[in-house]
């Protein structure tokens, strides 16, 4: 009788001592994970989570676009553009890319002013961590691209062409998110330098600049 209380008491003993062990461990691997969910979270991911836009941070998104416009001598001009974008943060992104089209301060005469402009840009997006689940995200960017070729015509007495190599564009639209595609709109405005000389008996040498209203319509994927 002895011997069976004592080994009775003995595996109750140890059967606490086990119970014990495992509640302290099942409580050290919540708490481990806790901790390193934590450690994982960062500020962007905490305003980005459920946001609409929130695939983009980190990544790089590719846009194609049609472009269209005017400029105030009534010229038109359009085109299309590529654009790839990097999002660093809910309100910050830059890029890269090239729209070509007919312009007049493309070069190409036998083409009727067909050419290509490679650009980059910086875009701040003022909504984004105000209103993160809004559809409609708006956007500001400054471009800087280049004339390529450059128009210039030059007849030994006489010139004329665009004296603007770098072209400064400011840009200002909005992204649509809708069931899973982000279509946009944006209206352009930028400016270039034009001139025309002339040497001989009605010599004369004129410049002036002529202001562009570019519209760009497209979806980003």
């Amino acid at each position: 009788m002895k011997r069976l209380l004592t080994i009775t008491l003995s595996l109750l003993a140890l059967s606490t001592i086990a119970s014990a062990q495992v509640v302290r461990s099942g409580v050290v691997r919540r708490t481990t994970n806790r901790v390193q969910v934590e450690e994982k979270t960062t500020p962007e991911e905490s305003v980005a989570s459920g946001a609409v836009y929130q695939h983009e941070i980190g990544t790089y998104t590719h846009s194609v676009s049609a472009v269209f416009g005017w400029d105030d001598y009534g010229d038109e001009l359009g085109g299309v553009d590529y654009t790839v974008q990097y999002r660093f943060s809910p309100l910050l992104s830059a890029g890269g890319g090239i729209w070509a089209g007919w312009w007049w301060p493309f070069g190409i005469m036998s083409l009727h002013h067909f050419g290509f402009e490679p650009r980059v840009n910086i875009r701040i997006h003022p909504l984004a961590e105000s209103h993160p689940n809004s559809p409609f995200q708006p956007y500001a960017s400054l471009n800087l691209g280049t004339l390529l070729p450059p128009f210039e015509i030059d007849g030994g007495n006489y010139g004329y062409g665009v004296d603007s190599w770098a072209i400064l564009t400011g840009e200002i639209g909005c992204d649509w998110y809708h069931k899973g595609r982000t279509l946009f709109a944006s209206i352009n405005i930028n400016s270039f330098h034009e001139y025309e000389w002339e040497e001989g008996e009605y010599s004369y040498n004129n410049d002036w600049d002529i202001l562009s209203l570019m519209f760009k319509i497209g979806v980003r994927f």
